[in-house]
């Protein structure tokens, strides 16, 4: 359940960052709720796609 609810609040939605989701299940080290998330590689292209500092 944890990892569930995790893994929605950082892809889905408004994208919540890793702070604010170890805030949440109550982990002292930010690190600790990156076990609970997977990469979504469509907010991965768009990260990478929209980035202002890459050179075309």
């Amino acid at each position: 359940m944890r990892h569930t609810c995790a893994t929605v609040l950082y892809n889905d939605g408004e994208g919540a960052d890793l702070l604010a989701i170890a805030d949440l299940l109550g982990h002292s080290n930010p690190k600790t709720a990156t076990i609970y998330t997977k990469v979504n590689i469509e907010k991965m292209r768009k990260i990478v796609t929209s980035n202002p500092l890459e050179l075309t």
